[in-house]
């Protein structure tokens, strides 16, 4: 029955017989085999019977130890395996295999030695957890010290972002009308009868009108008339033997075909020509009565001499007024043309540039000493007005800029002009700007009101970001992704990457900022494929633009102030002149020490 027990025991617990070669595992198993399970023995010399077992087990591994053991302790451990027999702690004759070591005994507390080395272990690995977590901890503290120091330390750059906005309208302005103008007047009284049209342009030497005693004129030109008349009567009577005959025919002729074809086009609805066929057959005809009152032979010579003094009388009783300087004239004075002349329009005060127009269209019937008209010798005509500084803190001498003119009848007008000169006073500036188109639209105007700017959207920047670089203009064919090959040598070239500014499509040139110890005038590009197609850089532009730091790289790059829009903050660029910038990109805004390619964030 026993044994029965014991077999069912075994059976309950077979990792007894399991072959053990792990330490720690072989502790565990050896601390449930003395405390674990429960136990027969009931006294201490049993307990010592055990360890002796165990004892036997180890040595029995090392054979060489065994061996040199005393006698009597092989006899204690054979009656300690009878006993181990009795209480069934024993199967078929055989104690468990532990190997490999002695069982560490208690120390002097009574502990358990496996438990001692436990806790000693638990130990070391809670130091060790210790001094990794010491470590990691002066490894981030290090790290942050520096980061923090580098943050103290870094270089702080201004900058903003571009964003899409508006500025309101600027202040209305006043301002004058200068133009290189001499006024010619009448030498004697009388009736001006010119010869040209206003607004028309002249040389010099030209007989622009004639002024004549309009009574005694009328009078003597009704004795020419008759006398006129009388010669083309006889004309008539002697066609056969004219001297003028043929020419007259060629006259007559000339007439009736024009005539015919303008015929033509009345009938077929066309009546904006009836009035050029009345001035062009007026002409022909008058062309035709001169040649034949010009002829001086035969019976007609006594008439022509009549005729010829008659002219004579009304020419001594006109006034020719041949102009000396060539330009466009005009018929409309103000009496102000030698107040506001272009060598004077530097000394105006701001009353001078308030006034009103009060000029008209020069009368007919003059007096002696009268102005008859005026000759505008340039195209160049200016307006000079005082403009608060707040309105044009960024324009510079040279500057090409656009001011929006208000008309009479609320409408308004929009004028590119350059900035001649500048005279910046405490509050106001003396603005001259400069324009050579459209003289003839302004010739009879004197003050002006103006805007310097408009309501508009675009890309909008501070002004403090705008600044002007010098760049070389290189043809678009030889820049191949951001790089151009300078020429060396004979058959060397050497890659350099570029950062184009800009480019122009209608030039096919693309504008690189000016290096001269990397790339400068003179220079010669060639293609890496063909070697012996080159360019030469010979020219630079100066270009307004931004310094853009989307990668932490100053990057130069031209914007163009076409229909821009700006006030003193502000400048509204036009998005669809302005390719090279884009919605969001990030632009210094304290660019006083900022370089080309410099590198603004470590």
């Amino acid at each position: 029955m026993a044994r029965k027990k014991r077999d069912m025991s075994d059976k309950r617990n077979p990792s007894r017989t399991i072959k053990i070669h792990n330490r720690d595992e072989l502790l565990r198993r050896a601390v449930d085999e003395r405390s674990g399970k429960k136990r027969t023995d009931k006294n201490n010399s049993d307990k010592s019977s055990r360890r002796s077992e165990i004892r036997d087990q180890v040595y029995s591994r090392r054979p060489s130890q065994r061996s040199t053991r005393p006698a009597e302790t092989e006899t204690a451990g054979k009656k300690s395996r009878k006993r181990s027999k009795k209480d069934g702690s024993v199967r078929n004759n055989r104690a468990p295999k532990l190997q490999g070591f002695f069982l560490p005994p208690k120390d002097e507390n009574g502990a358990s030695g496996v438990s001692r080395v436990k806790r000693e272990e638990r130990r070391s690995t809670a130091a060790a957890a210790v001094i990794v977590a010491l470590v990691l901890f002066i490894v981030m503290v290090f790290y942050a010290v520096n980061f923090s120091i580098k943050y103290m330390q870094r270089k702080v750059v201004a900058n903003d972002t571009v964003t899409y906005g508006s500025i309101e309208s600027a202040k209305v302005c006043t301002g004058v009308i200068v133009r290189d103008e001499v006024v010619y007047n009448a030498p004697a009284s009388g009736e001006a009868v010119f010869n040209v049209a206003d607004n028309d342009k002249v040389k010099a030497n030209t007989t622009i009108c004639t002024v004549q005693d309009t009574a005694a004129v009328a009078s003597l030109q009704e004795d020419l008339n008759e006398i006129n008349e009388k010669i083309l009567e006889m004309q008539k009577t002697r066609e056969s033997v004219s001297a003028v005959t043929d020419e007259v025919k060629r006259y007559n002729a000339q007439i009736k075909t024009s005539a015919d074809n303008y015929a033509f086009r009345l009938v077929g609805g066309d009546i904006t020509t009836l009035y050029s066929m009345k001035s062009d057959l007026q002409k022909m005809m008058d062309n035709r009565n001169q040649r034949l009152l010009s002829e001086n032979s035969g019976s007609l010579s006594g008439l022509a001499q009549q005729r010829a003094t008659q002219q004579e009388a009304i020419s001594n009783s006109q006034n020719a007024v041949v102009t000396n300087d060539a330009g466009v004239v005009s018929c409309y004075s103000d009496g102000l043309e030698s107040k506001y002349t272009v060598d004077t329009m530097g000394e105006l005060t701001e009353k001078d540039t308030n006034v009103s127009n009060a000029g008209s269209v020069l009368d007919k019937m003059v007096s002696e000493g009268a102005p008859l008209f005026k000759i505008v010798r340039s195209n160049d005509w200016y307006i000079v007005s005082y403009i608060p500084n707040t309105l044009i803190e960024n324009w510079t001498v040279g500057d090409k800029v656009s001011i929006y003119i208000h008309g009479q009848t609320d409408s308004e007008r929009k004028l590119e002009m350059q900035v001649a000169s500048l005279v910046t006073g405490d509050k106001t500036t003396l603005a001259v700007l400069r324009s050579t188109k459209y003289l003839v639209d302004f010739i009879s105007t004197r003050s002006v009101s103006f805007e310097t700017s408009k309501v508009m959207n675009g890309y909008k920047i501070p002004n403090n970001a705008i600044v002007e670089q010098t760049m070389l203009k290189v043809s678009s064919d030889f820049v191949r992704d951001n790089k151009v090959y300078k020429k060396t040598g004979e058959d060397t070239l050497t890659e350099m990457d570029v950062v184009p500014a800009g480019s122009s499509a209608e030039e096919n040139m693309t504008y690189i900022p000016f290096d001269i110890n990397r790339l400068n005038v003179g220079d010669t590009l060639a293609l890496p494929e063909d070697k012996n197609k080159t360019f030469t850089i010979n020219d630079v532009v100066t270009a307004k633009g931004v310094f853009v730091m989307n990668t932490g790289i100053a990057e130069f790059t031209k914007i163009n102030p076409e229909n821009a829009a700006a006030n003193a903050n502000y400048t509204v660029l036009d998005p669809a002149v302005n390719p090279n910038i884009k919605l969001y990109d990030r632009i210094v805004t304290d660019t006083r020490n900022i370089e080309k390619q410099q590198k603004l964030i470590e």
